[in-house]
C-alpha cells in the first residue's frame, strides 16, 4: 500500500537546465484567411489545405528546435498574439495545432501582422529579431500598410523571411456543389514579399511543394544564437509508474 501512496504522489525526477544558454528566438506569423482552405497540396496521396501545410511546416520546425524560443501570430482581417516568444514550445505547438481556418477573418491584414511582430520583437537583442511570415495572398484589410510595416520593422532592425504558400493559376477551393471544390484563382504578390525580405536582412521562400520548406530548416540553423536568461527551466519526468507497477506486482 506504501508503493500505491508514492505512486498517487507523482514523484517526478527533473533535470535542470542552466540559467543562461545559447538559442534562438522566432516568431512566426501565420496567414488564416478564407484562401488558406486552397487544396493544391498533396501529402501522401490525400489533398491538403494551405494551412494544414503550413502548421505541418510550422510544427516540424518546433521540434526541430528543442533549446530555441518561439511565438505565435495568426492574422486575416486583423492580427492576433496566440502566445509571445516563449521556451515553452510544446505550448506553441498545441497552440499551433488548435488554428482553424477564418479564426481572424477571411481576408489578410498583412501589414498588421508584421506591426504586431515588431511591437512583440522590439525589446528582444537585435541579432534575435526574427520573424517568419507565411502567406499566401496580398494584403487587402487592417490599419496598417505592408509599406508602413516595412519601415517600422527597419527602424527596429526585425529581420523577416517571407514565405509564399501555394501553386500558381487555378487552383482547387472548397465551395463547389454538395461540399466539392471549385477552380479558383488566387494571386500571390511576389514581389511584396521579396522586397519585404530584401529590405529587412532576411529571405523569401515559395512553398509549392512540402520538401520545399527544407530551405527555411537550413537556413534556422544558420541564425546567430543570443544567450537565453532562464530561471530554473528544467524537463520534468514522470516516475510514478515504477512505485505503481511494484505496488500491483505485491
Amino acid at each position: 500500500s506504501m508503493l500505491l501512496i508514492l505512486a498517487l504522489a507523482r514523484p517526478q525526477w527533473v533535470i535542470v537546465h542552466p540559467d543562461d544558454y545559447p538559442g534562438r528566438d522566432l516568431m512566426f506569423a501565420i496567414d488564416v484567411s478564407g484562401s488558406m482552405r486552397a487544396e493544391d497540396f498533396v501529402v501522401d496521396g490525400h489533398r491538403v489545405n494551405r494551412l494544414d501545410m503550413v502548421k505541418a511546416i510550422v510544427d516540424r520546425l518546433l521540434a526541430q528546435r528543442p533549446g530555441d524560443r518561439a511565438g505565435l501570430i495568426v492574422f486575416g482581417d486583423d492580427a492576433f498574439t496566440l502566445t509571445p516568444v516563449t521556451h515553452d514550445l510544446a505550448l506553441v505547438r498545441s497552440l499551433l495545432l488548435d488554428i482553424k481556418n477564418g479564426i481572424a477573418g477571411e481576408r489578410t491584414a498583412l501589414g498588421d501582422a508584421m506591426a504586431l511582430a515588431v511591437k512583440r520583437l522590439r525589446e528582444r537583442p537585435p541579432q534575435s529579431r526574427v520573424l517568419f511570415l507565411f502567406t499566401d495572398g496580398t494584403n487587402t484589410a487592417g490599419q496598417f500598410s505592408p509599406a508602413d510595416a516595412l519601415e517600422l520593422a527597419k527602424q527596429y532592425k526585425v529581420r523577416i523571411y517571407t514565405v509564399g504558400i501555394g501553386g500558381s493559376g487555378i487552383v482547387a477551393y472548397p465551395g463547389g456543389p454538395s461540399g466539392g471544390t471549385i477552380a479558383s484563382e488566387l494571386p500571390l504578390d511576389e514581389t511584396l514579399l521579396q522586397q519585404i525580405a530584401t529590405e529587412t536582412g532576411g529571405r523569401y521562400y515559395r512553398i509549392k511543394h512540402s520538401d520545399d520548406a527544407k530551405a527555411i530548416l537550413a537556413d534556422i540553423d544558420k541564425l546567430e544564437t543570443v544567450d537565453i536568461h532562464l530561471q530554473n527551466i528544467g524537463e520534468h519526468f514522470d516516475w510514478y509508474w515504477l512505485p505503481l507497477a511494484l505496488g500491483l506486482m505485491f
